[in-house]
């Protein structure tokens, strides 16, 4: 019988694993000078606050890395 390859969701670590770096990811690019050049992407950073961010943006991942896995 093959083994099926773990999903990209459980060969991250999990959500807490994950959460992690979406929280740092955002963090960095809410400050990155060259992204806030844009004046739409600075706009945009200024309308949702940056601790909201990592939030959204974790509750989709189980369901995004499931649906691409097998």
């Amino acid at each position: 019988m093959e083994m099926q390859p773990n999903s990209l969701y459980e060969r991250l670590g999990g959500l807490y694993n994950i959460a992690t770096v979406v929280d740092d990811f955002i963090d960095r690019i809410m400050v990155d000078d060259r992204l806030n050049a844009n004046p739409h992407v600075d706009e945009a950073h200024h309308r949702v606050l940056p601790s909201v961010g990592p939030t959204l943006g974790t509750r989709r991942i189980p369901g995004v890395t499931a649906s691409r896995a097998g």
